[in-house]
């Protein structure tokens, strides 16, 4: 970083940069990607075809059963590349590498709960791979099938949401020794009541991509404005991109608890989703002009102050997710709610 540049000092020079950022964001052709894509890997694989589960911007997810009657969930991505493609797996080679690296790290992050006789708050990655078309590959993966459903569906009362906080967190704090998440948000979380919340999805660690990738309502401003993250020396980027999970994960608090987003929701068809954040979501957070939690919903007050550090648009000043689970489970304490595992 150039002299004593802070973070205050970038915030105020991306007032610049939002008037410069490009009118869209850059989207992907999901068009080589078919249903009959999914049921051919599921006959090489040996899998019986259930139904889908569900899918995002970069995958579908699909129900299949193996020949032992257990069901598995098959990630598929929604595209096939080539090693020459700007949105690519950098090489057969490294790319295998790096799936591997990151199927072992998810098995042991797996391993290191259960051996504690915990329950496990990533599934379970069994394999990974590529399905080739032609000459190119669509990348999957294989993995435990979690039954539940996302919290997108489901608004949730004060235990539940901590307990789904705590729950994160101490994932995330696992997950933040080697890579940030990327993804955090309700559609990657299942939570079963009285049952340990999973985060799910593989994150974005495994592929590169020219432009911006990410769930906009759930990103964070230094995502979106890639330059402030350039501006730090690379010791201080690792920290600075796992604080962009943190900012999601209160995005998620906030809309669980009181069923709405601190910001206007996005409508597609009226406007891009860079203008959208340029104007609807930025201004909100960078001047904290949104309603308390606890002036919304019935919360203790500790709770409100906790979400609106998550939220705070300096990634510094929100707290760890080692942090933020010790926090949240302090707050369960002192209103005297029970949470599973951490009571």
């Amino acid at each position: 970083m150039e002299g004593n540049s802070t973070f205050s000092d970038v915030m105020f020079r991306a007032q610049v940069i939002v008037a410069t950022q490009p009118k869209s964001m850059p989207s992907d052709d999901p068009a080589d990607f078919t249903l009959e894509t999914a049921q051919n890997l599921c006959r090489k694989q040996r899998y019986r075809f259930i139904r889908r589960l569900g899918y995002g911007g970069e995958a579908h997810v699909y129900m299949v059963q193996d020949r032992k009657g257990q069901y598995h969930a098959l990630r598929i991505g929604k595209k096939a590349y080539t090693s020459s493609e700007d949105y690519t797996w950098k090489s057969p080679l490294v790319a295998q590498a790096g799936l591997l690296r990151h199927v072992r790290v998810m098995s042991e992050l797996h391993k290191m709960r259960t051996d504690r006789g915990l329950p496990s708050l990533i599934p379970l990655v069994y394999s990974i791979g590529y399905h080739k078309l032609g000459e190119r590959a669509v990348p999957f993966a294989d993995l435990e099938y979690l039954p539940g459903e996302a919290v997108t569906r489901q608004k949730l009362m004060v235990p539940d949401a901590l307990a789904m906080g705590i729950d994160v967190a101490e994932a995330l704090t696992m997950y933040h020794e080697l890579f940030p998440h990327r993804d955090v948000k309700p559609d990657n979380i299942i939570h079963e009541q009285g049952v340990a919340s999973r985060l799910i999805d593989l994150g974005r660690q495994d592929y590169i991509k020219k432009g911006i990738v990410c769930t906009v309502a759930y990103a964070a401003p230094e995502v979106i404005f890639e330059e402030w993250i350039s501006e730090y020396a690379v010791d201080l980027r690792h920290e600075l991109e796992t604080r962009r999970d943190i900012y999601a994960l209160g995005i998620t608090l906030y809309r669980q608890l009181t069923g709405r987003l601190p910001f206007a929701k996005q409508d597609p068809k009226k406007k891009s989703s860079m203008d959208y954040y340029k104007e609807d979501v930025y201004p909100v957070i960078a001047h904290r002009n949104f309603p308390a939690l606890d002036t919304l919903v019935d919360v203790p007050v500790e709770l409100s102050n906790l979400v609106n550090e998550c939220l705070d648009p300096d990634p510094f000043e929100r707290p760890s997710a080692g942090l933020l689970s010790m926090d949240l489970q302090q707050i369960a304490r002192n209103n005297r709610i029970e949470i599973p595992y951490y009571s």
